[in-house]
C-alpha cells in the first residue's frame, strides 16, 4: 500500500491480520491493552448498558478477570479528534473554526476588492454601457453582463488557484517538514463549482446594480456622478477592506 499521510490517525509501519500474529500475541488474554477495538453503533444506543453488556460477555469467558473497558463514543463529524490524552494527533473544533474564518474573510477581501475595482474601470466601458442601453439593453441584461463577467473571473480564479496549490504545497513541504496530502478533488467537484458560483454572484452583485441603475443619457455626456449614499458604500467597503487586512495581519 501507499503510504500513509501524517496526518493519518492510525499510524503503522506493518498491517497484518489478526490470526497472523496468534503466535506472537495472546488472543485469548482479555486484560490486554494492545489494541483499540473500533465499533460501529446504532443511533441513539447507550453507551453505558453497551459496556455493561461488553462486560457481562467478558466475565462469561473469563470469571476472573477484573479491568475496565473505556468506551468514548465518536460521531462521523468528529472523527478527526483523538481520545488518547497526550497525542499529537488530537485535534480540535476551534483550530478548524480559526481557519475556516480565516478563509472566509479572505474570500471576503477579495470580492470587496473586485468590487472596487469593477467601479473604478467602469469609466473605460462607460460609452460601451451607454451605447447598448441606446440600442435596446434592459437593465437586466447589463445586471447579467456584469455578473456574467465576475462568476467567469472566479472560475477562472479558482482553476488558477488549484493549479498554485499544486506547485506549492510540495515546497512547502519541503520548507516546513510537514507533509500536507492534497484532497481528492473528484469528492468536492460539487462543491467547488458552488462556492466559485456563489462568490462570483457576491462580487458582481453591487457593480451590477450600480452601473445598471445609471441612465444611458448620463452615462454618454459623461455627466453621471455617484451619489453621497453610493460614495459612502464604497468607503465601507473600502475601509472593511483594510481592517480585515491589519487584524488578520496582526
Amino acid at each position: 500500500i501507499k503510504d500513509i499521510p501524517d496526518y493519518y490517525r492510525m499510524q503503522f509501519d506493518l498491517l497484518s491480520t489478526i490470526p497472523a500474529v496468534k503466535d506472537y500475541v495472546d488472543l485469548e488474554d482479555w486484560s490486554t491493552d494492545r489494541f483499540n477495538t473500533y465499533l460501529i453503533i446504532k443511533r441513539n444506543t447507550n453507551i453505558l448498558d453497551l459496556k455493561d453488556k461488553i462486560i457481562r460477555d467478558v466475565k462469561k469467558i473469563n470469571p476472573k478477570i477484573d479491568v475496565e473497558f473505556i468506551i468514548s463514543p465518536q460521531s462521523t463529524q468528529n472523527v478527526y479528534l483523538d481520545i488518547r490524552k497526550g497525542s499529537h494527533l488530537s485535534g480540535h473544533k476551534f483550530y478548524l473554526y480559526v481557519f475556516a474564518t480565516a478563509a472566509l474573510l479572505v474570500l471576503l477581501i477579495s470580492c470587496i476588492n473586485y468590487s472596487n475595482l469593477a467601479i473604478a474601470a467602469f469609466k473605460n466601458r462607460a460609452r460601451e454601457i451607454g451605447v447598448r442601453k441606446v440600442y435596446g439593453a434592459t437593465k437586466k441584461n447589463i445586471i447579467f453582463q456584469f455578473l456574467s463577467e465576475a462568476i467567469i473571473v472566479s472560475f477562472i480564479s479558482m482553476l488558477f488557484s488549484i493549479l498554485l496549490l499544486f506547485l506549492i504545497i510540495p515546497q512547502f513541504d519541503k520548507l516546513s517538514g510537514n507533509s500536507i496530502a492534497f484532497p481528492d478533488l473528484k469528492y468536492f467537484i460539487y462543491d467547488i463549482i458552488i462556492v466559485t458560483f456563489v462568490i462570483g454572484l457576491i462580487a458582481g452583485s453591487y457593480p451590477a446594480f450600480y452601473i445598471s441603475s445609471l441612465t444611458p443619457v448620463k452615462i454618454l455626456s459623461g455627466t453621471f456622478r455617484t451619489g453621497a449614499g453610493s460614495d459612502l458604500f464604497r468607503k465601507l467597503l473600502l475601509y472593511m477592506q483594510c481592517s480585515i487586512s491589519i487584524s488578520m495581519i496582526i
